[in-house]
């Protein structure tokens, strides 16, 4: 389950007077997403063959999740091939 929520707080400058107050304590938003979940989280690895750089330089390469990260239920490992 996702919570999204965003807070008004309140006008600071109701505790300090002045312009200046007004301008850095008043109309600030406070905005969270929370999430709840079941289970254990799960790590997610890279592997390629030895002295395999796919990234073309000396930095060591990494994942970028570009879809959902949530199996179907009943399924505990999903292998996919991504040609892009």
């Amino acid at each position: 389950m996702n919570v999204s929520y965003v807070l008004d707080l309140p006008k600071g400058s109701s505790l300090i007077p002045g312009r200046p107050a007004k301008w850095v304590l008043d109309n600030w938003q406070l905005s969270e997403i929370t999430t709840f979940a079941t289970g254990f989280p799960q790590n997610v690895v890279l592997q390629t063959t030895e002295n395999f750089d796919f990234t073309g330089g000396g930095d060591g390469g990494g994942v970028v999740q570009t879809g959902r990260a949530q199996l179907p239920h009943g399924v505990a490992t999903l292998e996919l091939i991504s040609p892009t």
